[in-house]
């Protein structure tokens, strides 16, 4: 399930603020900051990566909401193997070396989920992964904040959650961060099925 990340928007507002000459009133629930120029010319790189959960939860979503134990069947097996082909590990590896590349000092990820499906031996969390990955490539990058999004539990014991979280290099520094769920949110869309949406500001 793809979705518009609102993660660079944040961020290009931020970055914007911080050429304005006076403070800048926050928004309404947000902690107070002032934002001023410096005293000389700096460069922010940003990265942010959709990671994809590896199927298309739609289907299994409008699968449920039909209530057919052999259309649900099928629409979970078949999202199941094509999680398994999209082989997270293995595109982890990649995001790392593309991040070792470059090296922002901020990365913003949307859908790092959380999957466990015991009756296929799946229990995977794609946020530890990512960090042995930029780990074993000398990266030195800290989870700044998080927020949680979605929840699944379509059937018993199959379970779903995903996350969007800001990254930063050793390089900068964090004065506070700040996670949200949106207040006027999706909700429950099927049996099992919660669709919130969140964002992090840092």
């Amino acid at each position: 399930m793809r979705r518009a990340s609102i993660f660079t928007a944040v961020v290009s507002a931020a970055l914007a603020m911080a050429c304005a000459d006076s403070p800048v009133a926050p928004e309404a629930g947000i902690p107070e900051a002032s934002f001023r120029r410096g005293g000389g010319a700096q460069t922010v790189s940003v990265m942010t990566r959709n990671l994809y959960i590896g199927a298309d939860v739609d289907q299994v979503i409008a699968a449920l909401a039909t209530q057919d134990p052999e259309v649900i069947e099928a629409a979970l097996g078949y999202a199941i193997q094509t999680l398994i082909n999209t082989d997270f590990p293995a595109r982890a590896g990649a995001i790392a070396d593309e991040i070792a590349a470059t090296r922002p000092h901020v990365v913003g990820f949307q859908e790092l989920s959380r999957i466990e499906i015991p009756g296929w031996g799946i229990d995977l969390d794609f946020l530890p992964v990512l960090q042995a990955e930029m780990v074993a490539r000398g990266l030195d990058y800290e989870l700044a904040d998080s927020v949680q999004n979605l929840e699944v539990e379509p059937v018993e014991g199959i379970t779903l959650t995903d996350r969007d979280a800001i990254f930063v290099d050793s390089r900068v520094t964090v004065n506070s961060t700040f996670a949200k769920k949106f207040d006027y949110n999706i909700g429950t869309v099927a049996p099992g099925v919660v669709i919130e949406r969140g964002w992090v500001l840092i």
